[in-house]
C-alpha cells in the first residue's frame, strides 16, 4: 500500500513540474511608426503642414511614407531602404541611430550630428500604428 500511494505521489508531482511557457516576446520593428515628437538639441521641430511622416519596417526594408500640403496627400517622396538593426542601435541610409526606447507601442532613437564645431542631437520618437 505505501508503495502503491509513493508511485503515485510521484507522478503527480512529475505532471505538475512542467516546463515554463512564459516566456517574454521582445519587441518588434516591424510594422508601422507614425512620428510623434521630433528634437534638434531639445527643441521641438514642427512641420509647416503638419503633416505626419510614416517608417514601415518589414523583416529587411524599412518605406519612408510622406505626406504634403493642405490636405496632407501622400508625396511621391516615399522612399524604400535597406535597415540594419542590433537591439541597440537602427542603421538607415548608412547613418546610425541609437535606439532609446523600443516598446510595442513606441520608437524612441537619437543620433549625434557633428558639423565642425556643433553638435546636433537628433531626437525621434514614433508611436505603432
Amino acid at each position: 500500500m505505501k508503495k502503491i500511494l509513493l508511485l503515485l505521489c510521484l507522478v503527480c508531482v512529475s505532471f505538475s513540474c512542467s516546463k515554463d511557457d512564459d516566456t517574454v516576446e521582445e519587441p518588434s520593428l516591424v510594422g508601422t511608426w507614425v512620428r510623434v515628437s521630433y528634437t534638434i538639441n531639445g527643441v521641438e521641430q514642427t512641420n509647416e503642414d503638419d503633416c505626419p511622416l510614416e517608417e514601415v519596417f518589414t523583416e529587411n526594408t524599412v518605406t519612408t511614407v510622406v505626406y504634403e500640403g493642405t490636405d496632407c496627400e501622400l508625396s511621391r517622396d516615399s522612399r524604400v531602404t535597406p535597415y540594419g538593426y542590433d537591439g541597440d542601435v537602427l542603421i538607415t541610409n548608412g547613418f546610425s541611430h541609437e535606439v532609446l526606447e523600443l516598446s510595442s507601442t513606441t520608437l524612441k532613437v537619437e543620433r549625434i550630428i557633428e558639423e565642425e564645431s556643433e553638435v546636433y542631437i537628433i531626437i525621434r520618437t514614433y508611436s505603432k500604428k
